[in-house]
């Protein structure tokens, strides 16, 4: 059995047990770190002498032994032996905590909630649908750990709706906009998901998703099917969009070009300096100048964004007019599927009015990067496929190229100060930066073509 890293265990505690005022670790061994002391206790005598001091308290029993105090709100345990609710959990490669679901689920249910494209997606979510299938689950979870109430109402409330149905978790992507996302429903497909926010920034978030969504409601569009949403005690119920039939396109189709023309009808022009938009990214590249290096990114690459992101910033002109619309925000194959005639497009909390094109822009970025792990060159021409498009010609005398080099700005400047403060960096971050900074370098290359002058 692999158990999960040990600063998972708050998570655990607020996804599951949101009320708790306070949680410990009774572990046979010291602490392994300092942030974690506090919690730890090494051994009985000295898990009873802080339990006289806390109520609805939540107990990680690392040690089998059996502990009984009536300060103790819900115990979780690794024992094999211990009694309650066994939930079976899957880590990710780094040992984090990534799904959690009932031991007794004979499918993979916590498929629903993995949104991985691409051949090596395809094949993972392949093996494992066949191998619950196959009835060879315990074989291939990362472990099991059981959850013990001593009161009743103790779980989140979430979880107390859904008896009887089938349900996953998700525990969330690291960083300060991080929720869990339950799938819950009474056949082999979620009926709804549920999205509870884990940090400040997430609440934000599901409270936009749900603003946005209720305006969406009524909309004429057709190439769209947008979930139903629901808002309660900070708590976001969306309805599940997936059509019986869809693909996972990880290029962009006619259909995703009509879809975002029809968003785009809802439009008006503004200079530059008075968007909220712009504003952010003024906001946003102070912050940067004044957050050190971060010790698991290359230095050089770092520097490189740096000068270059300063630079693309003072050759954009702030006094210029661009025509705005509403866009997703996260437009990506891993938020939708690509039903005959429309786009189900679901995570709608990061929408809001940004210049023209700039989801389309974001699905050639982001596909290309995390799925494809293409170069600049081929991001370029698949740019160039946007930018060529006859979606501008409604549009003219805009240049699309600006709106390319905006968005560029744009979505740099969001990530790149969030990545600096994360602790640990996944994978997939090495991959952006190093892309972003060929990005880029070759902006600056077709600047210097076109105004010779100016090199």
């Amino acid at each position: 059995m692999r158990k999960p890293l040990v600063e998972d265990y708050s998570l655990l505690v607020r996804i599951l047990f949101p009320e708790a005022t306070s949680w410990l670790i009774l572990a046979e061994e010291d602490a392994p770190n300092a942030d974690l002391q506090a919690h730890w206790c090494q051994g009985v005598a000295e898990l009873v002498e802080l339990l006289e001091h806390c109520s609805d308290c939540v107990l990680i029993n690392l040690t089998g032994q059996v502990v009984v105090s009536d300060n103790i709100l819900a115990e979780i345990s690794f024992s094999r032996q211990a009694k309650g609710t066994q939930l079976a959990y899957f880590c990710n490669p780094d040992g984090s905590l990534r799904w959690l679901f009932p031991a007794g689920n004979t499918s993979a249910y916590f498929l629903h909630l993995y949104s991985g494209s691409g051949w090596r997606g395809r094949a993972l979510r392949q093996f494992l649908k066949w191998g619950f299938r196959l009835k060879l689950g315990r074989f291939l979870r990362h472990g099991m750990l059981c959850v013990r109430q001593t009161d009743g109402q103790a779980w989140h409330p979430v979880f107390q709706s859904i008896p009887g149905h089938q349900y996953a978790v998700f525990t969330g992507t690291k960083g300060e906009n991080r929720k869990a996302v339950i799938a819950a429903g009474a056949k082999h497909r979620p009926d709804v998901f549920y999205k509870l926010p884990l940090t400040e920034q997430a609440e934000g978030l599901v409270m936009n998703e749900a603003k946005q969504l209720a305006k969406l409601a009524h909309s004429p569009f057709r190439s769209w099917k947008f979930p139903k949403a629901v808002i309660e005690n900070g708590v976001l119920r969306v309805s599940n969009v997936q059509p019986t039939k869809y693909s996972t396109a990880t290029q962009l189709t006619a259909l995703h070009f009509q879809a975002i023309t029809e968003l785009s009808t809802e439009q008006y022009s503004r200079p530059l300096h008075t968007a909220k938009s712009f504003q952010q990214i003024q906001y946003a590249l102070e912050e940067l100048e004044s957050l050190p290096d971060h010790p698991q990114m290359d230095k050089l690459v770092l520097k490189d964004l740096r000068e270059q992101l300063r630079l693309l910033n003072k050759q954009i002109n702030p006094f210029q007019s661009m025509v705005f619309s509403l866009a997703h925000g996260d437009f990506t194959p891993w938020n939708m599927f690509v039903g005959k005639n429309s786009l189900s497009v679901f995570d709608w909390e990061l929408a809001r009015q940004e210049p023209l094109a700039f989801d389309l822009f974001h699905f050639v970025l982001q596909s290309n990067c995390l799925i494809h792990r293409a170069e600049a060159a081929v991001v370029k021409e698949e740019v160039d496929r946007v930018l060529t498009h006859s979606f501008w010609q409604a549009h003219l005398p805009c240049d699309p190229e600006q709106y390319w080099r905006y968005y560029l700005l744009r979505h740099l400047s969001y990530y790149l100060p969030r990545y600096l403060k994360q602790q640990d960096l996944h994978q997939q971050v090495h991959w952006q930066l190093e892309l972003w900074r060929d990005l880029l370098l070759q902006l600056q290359e077709v600047q210097k073509i076109s105004n010779p002058s100016n090199s």
